[in-house]
């Protein structure tokens, strides 16, 4: 005899799970129709009394993968049918809204009987050894295997496991989250569609396919995000799938952004095109800026990639208070001639903006499903944000500027085209000057690099930018001398360098007309104080 449990109970494990994924999305009290408009099949499949087709090239693999000591629910074929076409067609909808066509993700239906094709794995071990913690590589190992022994049965690179469990007796330790194009689930009794929004325990055990949703949202690409604020506060739109939807979907305003639109439109389960996914990208930004006018964030930037960029969206994170991204404000950009993007936000669009430093990751989304992230400083400060990576002066243009000397410079060990004094005026962020550090007896600090602009400057500071992604090598120390004819040199500055990428800047302490400038690192910061870097230099 099944044991009963309240809804208080119930609203706890649901809660307790939903909260321990890597995203969290869900649906909204609109209820989208699961039939979606039939088209020429171009991929048929019969098994059984079932004929599945699908008008996609790539089709989700949606595994049943059962313990030996824990059978599949009953009757799991319908209930499992009837959410999948249900988050079709929700997604569907928002793939629309966005400007992204008649397109969702594939996946194998009989079209007449209203199932989907669900592929039946049955386990080596009992439940218990495929717990939360760790069970997903277990699992993802024995689907790998039977992948390799049955290929003609893959459909895509792209998998959806659910394992049986029992929500009702609170039997429920299984995996549940993202892990790359993998994503674990449950399945139960009493996860029915047809409750979504009920009161009492049945709805509450129909709100795990928001959950699911979730999960499966991981699985096929889609990070933690939330929309940005204009579009929490409107019913239209409410809460994101990759945030909080999953303790919404079906109960209230659910819905996906054009941030996560962007990212699902190049996922290979996707395409209406047989094409290659997910292959090798060189890519990078090669510029980005940002600036504060008029209540706006104007943020835009140029990039370079060996495979097309679709889209460029924004990720604004505060990874000190929210690790996991799920209150991270997610913005789609426009590109602009194929290697370029430019948006303007309302800063009303991001809900907190306190002194918490926040990463604003620029995510590249490659014609071939790949994403390329940069990381990128911002703070606000009184409700104004601080673009740490963005020059806040008018600097002069380093078109003309080249290097005329250097006592150490790093040839290969920092990578291709980086570790040389020119790459400390390249308008390139990712890239440093250091001062050598490989091959025998590297010479100890101090180290210079001289700069000739190209003609005298009236100037009045210059400003300076710290290597990103490692404290190693960051200078501490430095001198900064000017020159009129490149030989006799003038000291103006002795100043520290704080150890971090933002830009900092150092007025002279007068105005100064001249054509060279020689930058020299005196000492380091530790780790590693016996070589320096300077990423960016620049003169305002």
């Amino acid at each position: 005899m099944k044991k009963q449990i309240n809804l208080l109970a119930l609203t706890a494990i649901l809660c307790l799970c939903l909260n321990s994924c890597k995203k969290s999305p869900e649906l909204g009290t609109e209820v989208p129709d699961p039939n979606l408009p039939v088209s020429t099949a171009v991929v048929t499949v019969k098994e059984g009394d079932f004929t599945y087709t699908s008008d996609y090239p790539y089709n989700l693999n949606l595994v049943y993968f059962v313990p030996t000591d824990f059978p599949e629910v009953p009757d799991y074929h319908r209930r499992v049918s009837e959410y999948m076409l249900h988050m079709r067609a929700f997604t569907a909808k928002w793939m629309k809204h966005w400007g992204y066509g008649d397109r969702t993700f594939g996946l194998l239906t009989d079209a007449a009987k209203q199932r989907v094709r669900i592929t039946l794995i049955r386990g080596k071990f009992l439940k218990k050894d495929y717990p939360y913690e760790g069970g997903g590589n277990k699992i993802r190992t024995e689907i790998d295997a039977y992948y390799a022994a049955n290929p003609d049965q893959k459909t895509s690179d792209h998998y959806f496991v659910l394992v049986p469990n029992d929500l009702i007796n609170d039997n429920r330790d299984s995996p549940f989250y993202g892990m790359g194009r993998y994503a674990y689930a449950l399945d139960s009794e009493g996860i029915e569609v047809k409750n979504l929004g009920k009161p009492g325990p049945a709805g509450a055990y129909a709100q795990w396919v928001g959950g699911l949703f979730h999960e499966l949202g991981h699985g096929l690409n889609l990070p933690h995000s939330k929309g940005p604020e204009s579009e929490a506060n409107d019913t239209n739109f409410g809460m994101e799938l990759m945030s909080g939807g999953n303790s919404t979907y079906g109960s209230s305003p659910t819905y996906l952004s054009a941030f996560s639109a962007a990212i699902l439109n190049k996922s290979q389960v996707f395409s209406k095109e047989k094409t290659t996914f997910y292959g090798a990208v060189t890519a990078k930004l090669t510029k980005i800026s940002g600036k504060y006018s008029g209540g706006n964030m104007i943020i835009s930037g140029k990039f370079s990639s060996t495979v097309p960029v679709s889209d460029v969206v924004l990720r604004f994170q505060r990874p000190s208070v929210d690790a996991g991204g799920y209150q991270a404000e997610g913005i789609r950009t426009k590109v602009i001639q194929a290697d370029s993007f430019y948006v303007s936000i309302p800063v009303t669009d991001i809900k907190v903006k306190d002194n918490t430093p926040y990463s604003l990751q620029a995510i590249l989304v490659h014609q071939n499903g790949a994403l390329t992230w940069s990381d990128h400083p911002v703070q606000f400060v009184n409700g104004i944000p601080k673009f740490h990576f963005s020059s806040e002066k008018e600097e002069f243009s380093k078109a003309a500027w080249k290097v005329t000397a250097v006592t150490s410079q790093e040839n290969g060990g920092e990578g291709p085209n980086n570790g040389l004094g020119i790459h400390m005026i390249d308008n390139d962020l990712s890239t440093i000057w250091h001062t050598r550090w490989t091959g025998s007896s590297p010479p100890a600090l101090p180290h210079s690099v001289a700069v000739d602009m190209g003609k005298s400057n009236l100037t009045k500071g210059f400003s300076f930018v710290q290597r990103s992604g490692s404290n190693s090598s960051m200078s501490k120390e430095l001198e900064v001398q000017i020159s009129t004819d490149g030989t006799t040199w003038e000291t103006v500055l002795n100043i520290t360098l704080a150890q971090n990428n933002y830009f900092q800047y150092f007025d002279l302490p007068a105005a100064k007309t001249f054509r060279y400038f020689k930058v020299t690192a005196k000492n380091a910061y530790t780790p590693n104080p016996e070589n320096a870097s300077i990423a960016e230099v620049g003169a305002y």
